[in-house]
């Protein structure tokens, strides 16, 4: 998270409903315990 938050000059707050409404969007799933992880795409999915 350290290193999206300098990235984008967000807070942790912001960064965390980003990527809560990404993984609504299916863009970005969570792994337990981990963070989370830019879901895996078909080619269909793409176009």
């Amino acid at each position: 998270m350290s290193l999206l938050t300098s990235r984008y000059a967000l807070g942790v707050g912001p960064l965390r409903e980003v990527l809560s409404q990404l993984v609504v969007e299916r863009l970005v799933t969570v792994v337990n315990q981990k963070g989370y992880r830019v879901a895996s795409m078909s080619e269909q999915e793409l176009l």
